[in-house]
């Protein structure tokens, strides 16, 4: 005799994979910023090397609290700079002063001669391209135009900024035409070695469609050609219509 089987519910095993599977996704739905950030960098990784793209460095980001900013900010080169944040208000006022054409809460000048660096909005929102050192996204483009000492003025708040080397401002089509090209060659073997028994299979299936479609074909006409003799031949035998 055979022995009763029991029920396939799901097994423990079953339900705790399930919830892992949940919890990660909603971990990364969580840090979708980042993550999207961490796949830029590794798209930046090959183009940085070979010199078709410029990335920013660790060395090229400076954190700051806007509680203890420093009396003098000091740039090593001169050249466009990014501010990023993540503060979730900052980004609000600042969303609220870009359409407001109201002046922004940042302001940036040159110790030695006490002429403000320009601002420029940056009305995007995140970016695969934007840089994975700095949090949140950028708000502002600043205009370096001498190395030297800054001092930096901003609202006071307990939030964070971040200071980067901005090689995207201006470069965005570019920057994307690479992603892109990389993206496609990266695809390109996935694509031909699955592709390719897939468009075999699909020949293969035309070619058994026109021959069955040319068999068809082929009958039809030799019972059309038959009925066409037996009403031209004059011996052939009366047959009365039913």
């Amino acid at each position: 005799m055979t022995e009763p089987t029991r029920d396939g519910g799901p097994r423990l095993r079953d339900i705790g994979l399930a919830l892992l599977i949940a919890l990660i996704a909603l971990i990364l739905l969580l840090q979708l910023g980042d993550v999207v950030k961490l796949a830029g960098a590794a798209l930046y990784w090959l183009p940085a090397r070979l010199g078709l793209l410029d990335q920013a460095q660790p060395a090229d980001v400076w954190r700051h609290d806007l509680q203890t900013l420093p009396e003098g900010l000091e740039f090593s080169a001169a050249g466009r700079y990014a501010v990023y944040t993540a503060d979730y208000d900052l980004l609000m006022m600042s969303m609220t002063m870009r359409e407001s054409r109201d002046a922004s809460w940042l302001v940036l000048t040159e110790a030695a001669t006490g002429r403000r660096a320009s601002l420029q909005w940056i009305e995007r929102g995140m970016r695969i391209y934007d840089s994975h050192l700095a949090p949140g996204r950028p708000v502002f483009s600043v205009e370096i135009p001498r190395p030297g000492i800054y001092t930096l003025k901003a609202t006071h708040r307990p939030a964070e900024i971040a200071i980067v080397r901005d090689y995207v401002t201006g470069n965005e089509g570019r920057i994307s035409a690479v992603f892109v090209a990389e993206v496609a060659l990266l695809l390109a073997p996935f694509a031909i070695y699955f592709g390719w028994p897939f468009l075999r299979r699909s020949r293969a299936l035309d070619a058994a469609r026109r021959a069955r479609r040319e068999e068809v074909d082929a009958a039809f006409r030799l019972v059309r050609d038959r009925h066409r003799s037996r009403l031209d031949d004059p011996d052939a035998p009366y047959r009365p219509k039913k």
